[in-house]
C-alpha cells in the first residue's frame, strides 16, 4: 500500500482516551518482530473521548439495552460505556485520524464498520472474526470478553458471524477484565485463568478485546492447552501486511 509521505504511517484510533501506549506499543513491537522496522513518529494516536469531560463520560454509560464496551481513559480508570451512543465519537478520531495518516487503525473489536474514511481503515471485529472461521470451520469456539454484560451480545455476535461463514461452530462465552490485575494471588490474572478453565474443552479460544496482552494469551494457552487468538496480534500483522 503506497502511503502519502506527508502523513504518519498508520493512526490507531482508540474508542477510549489516547494515549494509548499500554497496547500500541505492543502492537508495534509485534509489528518490527515480522520484519517491518518504522523509525520513531510512523504512528499516531487518536482518541474517541481525548475531547469528553468527565461527566461527558458518565453520560455514556450503557442505558438499559444498549450495548457495552469497555475502555480505558488517560488516567487509567476503566470506564463502561455504551456502544451505540459512542459512535459520533468514533467517527470524529476517525477523519481528524485520515488527515494525518495513510492507514487508520481502530483499537476496538465492536462493530464500527459503519464508519467509512478517505483512507484505508482496519476495522478488527472483520479480522479477527474471519481469522478465527478461518481457522475453525467446525467445533466449539469459546469467547473471552471483558464484561460479564456483554455475554449475550458478544454470543449473538460470533452465533451470527459463524452463520455467515457457513462455520459449523458452536459459541461459548466467558468473562475476564484486561485491566483488572489481581494481586496477593498465586497468579495475578486470576479472571483469565478463571475463564481459560471454564473453556477449556473449546477447540479455539479467542480473546475478544483489543486490551487483552500477548502475556493474557500466554496465561491461557497454559492453562487451556487450547489454540488461542488474540485480537491485538491478528490486528497487528494484518497492519504490517499493509506497510
Amino acid at each position: 500500500m503506497m502511503i502519502d509521505a506527508r502523513k504518519h504511517v498508520a493512526a490507531f484510533v482508540t474508542i477510549g482516551q489516547s494515549p494509548r501506549d499500554d497496547m500500541v506499543d505492543e502492537i508495534v513491537s509485534i509489528i518490527d518482530r515480522d520484519g517491518f522496522s518504522l523509525p520513531p513518529g510512523a504512528f499516531v494516536q487518536y482518541g474517541a473521548l481525548d475531547l469528553v469531560d468527565e461527566a461527558g463520560v458518565a453520560d455514556l454509560f450503557p442505558r438499559r439495552g444498549e450495548r457495552l464496551l469497555v475502555t480505558r481513559l488517560k488516567t487509567g480508570a476503566t470506564v463502561k460505556v455504551s456502544e451505540d451512543r459512542l459512535e459520533p465519537y468514533v467517527r470524529r478520531a476517525v477523519s481528524a485520524a485520515t488527515r494525518e495518516a495513510g492507514l487508520v487503525v481502530l483499537l476496538c473489536t465492536g462493530s464500527f464498520s459503519c464508519i467509512e474514511a478517505s483512507v484505508p481503515i482496519l476495522y478488527p471485529d472483520r479480522v479477527l472474526v474471519n481469522y478465527c472461521f478461518s481457522v475453525l470451520t467446525r467445533g466449539t469456539l469459546g469467547v473471552i470478553i471483558p464484561d460479564a454484560g456483554q455475554v449475550e451480545q458478544r454470543r449473538a455476535v460470533w452465533t451470527a458471524a459463524a452463520d455467515k461463514a457457513a462455520a459449523e461452530v458452536d459459541i461459548l462465552v466467558s468473562s475476564a477484565s484486561p485491566y483488572r490485575k489481581e494481586q496477593g494471588r498465586q497468579c495475578e490474572y486470576h479472571e483469565i485463568v478463571s475463564a481459560a478453565t471454564e473453556l477449556a474443552d473449546c477447540d479455539l479460544i479467542v480473546l475478544d478485546c483489543m486490551g487483552y496482552t500477548l502475556e493474557m494469551k500466554n496465561i491461557v494457552r497454559r492453562c487451556s492447552s487450547k489454540p488461542t487468538a488474540l485480537a491485538r496480534s491478528v490486528v497487528a500483522r494484518a497492519v504490517a501486511e499493509l506497510l
